[in-house]
């Protein structure tokens, strides 16, 4: 049974690299119960083996990805979830490794590493088509009363509060109409809500910046990383916040607290 209700969300971009280096341990020391991370870049047989001894109290779950695939998605939780799920409805993109469905009791999780869209490894259309799969699910799950919450990076920056000088930005991928109204439909058909703005509705805050041209010390950033709740969780949440200061990635952390109904 949950009550107070922690999760992070992260794109480590290489999970062998954060760990190695010891950056991934570090969020572990606010005590969350589940953590989510993103873009691991590391098949299953690569995983390191001592995870139990060195982040005990926690089960963990992996996809599946290529040696030299751009995706794939974990998660460590205190509670071990009923089910684990590695696809939507179908199989479409299961060999991705882009989707982990983590049932509780009390929720049900979606982390999800969502495609960029960019040539050659990735098109436009197939990042849509990706977008429509996730929509389809979620409305099931709300159509069944499920408390939902969607984590991840979405590769959207979904207003213009999320990149940096948006006046002076040309049309490109992440900030494409069609790619935005995606989230659009999350939001105004499913009744899913930001849960970072619900929290901080003007706040300028940004989870990824590019490595180059010291664009993380100079916070020329985009927010590409959210929270997403469904409507019946929207009053549950007591805080959402980023974390800049964790190094490594090109991505920062970001957290979701909740009290949880009983």
């Amino acid at each position: 049974m949950m009550n107070f209700c922690k999760i992070i969300s992260w794109n480590v971009d290489g999970f062998r690299a954060r760990y190695q280096k010891g950056q991934f341990i570090r969020v572990f020391d606010t005590d969350p119960d589940i953590v989510c991370i993103q873009e691991t870049k590391t098949p299953i047989n690569k995983i390191p083996t001592n995870l139990h001894e060195k982040i005990p109290g926690y089960t963990h779950h992996f996809s599946e990805v290529q040696e030299g695939s751009f995706a794939g998605v974990g998660i460590f939780s205190k509670k071990e979830p009923r089910d684990v799920r590695f696809n939507f409805d179908d199989n479409a993109f299961e060999d991705e490794g882009r989707i982990l469905i983590a049932e509780y009791d009390e929720f049900t999780l979606l982390n999800i590493y969502f495609p960029l869209g960019a040539e050659p490894y990735d098109s436009l259309p197939h990042k849509l088509e990706f977008y429509d799969a996730f929509l389809n699910y979620v409305k099931k799950l709300t159509e069944k009363k499920r408390r939902v919450i969607v984590c991840g990076d979405f590769n959207i920056a979904h207003q213009d509060i999320d990149l940096i000088n948006p006046e002076m930005t040309k049309p490109m991928l992440g900030i494409f109409l069609d790619e935005r109204e995606k989230l659009n439909n999350l939001i105004n058909s499913l009744y899913f809500a930001d849960a970072f703005r619900i929290k901080h509705k003007d706040a300028v805050k940004y989870t990824r910046w590019p490595y180059q041209k010291n664009a993380r010390k100079n916070n020329l950033g985009w927010r590409l990383d959210y929270f997403f709740v469904s409507e019946n969780l929207q009053d549950s949440v007591t805080n959402c916040q980023t974390h800049q200061d964790f190094e490594g990635s090109d991505h920062c952390p970001i957290s979701l607290e909740l009290n949880l109904p009983i």
